[in-house]
């Protein structure tokens, strides 16, 4: 039987934790990034040892992860990105911009087309007779 490795990603509420727990359920060794992550700022561990300010300062050192403390001391960014200040303007445009660029080039199709049919039938000889 050959082994192989599989990753499994995605967003907040993909469904990692339960497509990982199926395959647990079906013999496989699973590695959860996450719960490694939550010990290493568990207490006694080096994954988390200060509050740090945005400017660099030390505000406090802990060694012990204090979700509440760090979000009370340490001012979080809040603002807008420049896409969710255009909002869905800009694809818009490039939409109507692409069907357009699509009519544009099925309209010279035809005339090319129709151009080609004229010169045909101007070509061949007609029935006089």
């Amino acid at each position: 039987m050959s082994a192989f490795v599989v990753g499994l990603t995605g967003p907040i509420g993909a469904g990692k934790s339960t497509v990982a727990a199926m395959l647990r359920e079906q013999g496989a060794r699973v590695l959860d990034a996450d719960a490694i992550a939550r010990d290493e700022q568990s207490r006694g561990t080096t994954g988390y040892s200060a509050i740090i300010a945005p400017d660099g300062r030390v505000i406090e050192h802990s060694g012990l992860w204090q979700q509440a403390e760090l979000e009370a001391r340490v001012p979080l960014l809040t603002y807008q990105t420049l896409a969710e200040r255009a909002g869905a303007g800009p694809e818009w445009v490039i939409v109507g911009a692409t069907a357009l660029a699509l009519c544009l080039a099925t309209a010279q199709a035809v005339a090319a087309r129709r151009q080609q049919r004229a010169a045909r039938s101007a070509d061949s000889p007609t029935d006089a007779g």
